[in-house]
């Protein structure tokens, strides 16, 4: 399962608190990661996970989850448009898609499109 942004975030700010500063003697030192912790608290409100992403996604595992033999529940819900109902909603197709008997094709379809996606991006540099 996919971890939340706000999750993630919360993560490093509690890292930077309890692990590391603490352990740091310099105050200038200190003092910046005071400040980092404030600014991960300050994005963690601001920042989502990228909207086309999910959503591209979500539509490529329901293609799949229509191979079903039997329909899963999933498609009968409207897909969100927010950030946070996206992330719910991709969670929801992925639990889905791994009850689901489907097509060994479309799974191998799916799969491969997702290798593609990742692919691409890395390409764009958007993981440096």
């Amino acid at each position: 399962m996919q971890n939340s942004l706000e999750r993630l975030f919360e993560g490093m700010a509690t890292s930077l608190r309890e692990d590391v500063a603490p352990a740091l003697e310099d105050p200038y030192a200190r003092a910046q990661v005071s400040a980092t912790i404030e600014l991960l608290a300050n994005l963690a409100v601001r920042v989502e996970w990228r909207a086309d992403l999910l959503r591209d996604e979500i539509e490529r595992i329901r293609e799949v989850l229509e191979t079903a033999s039997e329909r899963a529940a999933v498609l009968d819900e409207a897909i969100p448009a927010d950030g946070a109902g996206l992330v719910a909603c991709r969670a929801a197709h992925l639990d889905a898609l791994s009850h689901a008997e489907t097509s060994e094709e479309a799974l191998r379809a799916l799969l491969s499109w997702q290798v593609e996606r990742e692919l691409g991006l890395l390409r764009t540099g958007m993981y440096k």
